[in-house]
């Protein structure tokens, strides 16, 4: 009973957690930064360490983008029409005692581990290539405009996924419909449009793995 009640309560603290920040770019000029956690609020720069892989669009083709870091924080140099970041959080269990950043294999009393990735885009030109070819992507179907619902599609791995869990600038908004497919409402300035999706893990170093993904758009 226990331990089943402890299982719960982690689920309940993932789901939470999973909500809880969002990621999105800052553009200062021809520089992007990158942020993690609330707008406004509890803002935290992304760690140089944990990007994967970013890519800068210029001219409709996407390049490797060089990222920096100075005391402000991690930036990706453009100009960019678009940038695209791949963001390693790593492995995590939930244990009896707290929750630790280690996969399931290495530690003795794991509930539930999970491995946890996110992928950033950003438009910032429509006429930009709007698929940069992350597993878990979102699409914009046309033009965003203020004041006006936009189109998305969420693709996993390159088709329509009905199961991602969808936020919009920290609000819950649900799941897309049968064709991965949503219409959301744009304000003007930042807009930040997220998905999660949870999937199988290895079963050796994590139970499942973790997918998000946000979109961040201009809106003028």
């Amino acid at each position: 009973m226990k331990r089943s009640l402890l299982f719960g309560v982690a689920l309940m603290i993932f789901s939470i957690q999973s909500l809880a920040h969002e990621m999105w770019a800052e553009k200062e000029g021809s520089v992007y930064r990158l942020y993690y956690g609330h707008r406004g609020k509890d803002a935290k720069g992304l760690h140089i360490s944990k990007i994967k892989k970013a890519v800068c669009v210029e001219n409709g083709k996407p390049r490797e983008a060089k990222v920096s870091k100075d005391n402000q924080g991690v930036f990706i140099e453009g100009p960019c029409e678009a940038i695209g970041v791949e963001y390693y959080w790593g492995y995590f269990s939930q244990t009896p005692d707290g929750e630790v950043n280690k996969p399931k294999d290495e530690v003795s009393n794991s509930i539930k581990s999970w491995e946890s990735v996110a992928y950033l885009k950003c438009l910032y030109e429509y006429k930009s290539p709007a698929v940069l070819g992350h597993p878990l992507e979102i699409l914009p179907l046309s033009a965003p405009q203020a004041g006006k619902k936009l189109e998305i599609q969420v693709l996993y791995n390159g088709a329509p996924s009905k199961d991602a869990f969808l936020s919009v600038d920290h609000r819950k908004v649900g799941n897309p419909d049968e064709n991965g497919k949503a219409r959301i409402n744009l304000k003007k300035g930042l807009n930040v449009i997220g998905a999660s999706l949870k999937v199988p893990g290895d079963g050796k170093r994590s139970d499942f793995k973790v997918l998000e993904s946000y979109l961040c758009l201009e809106v003028p």
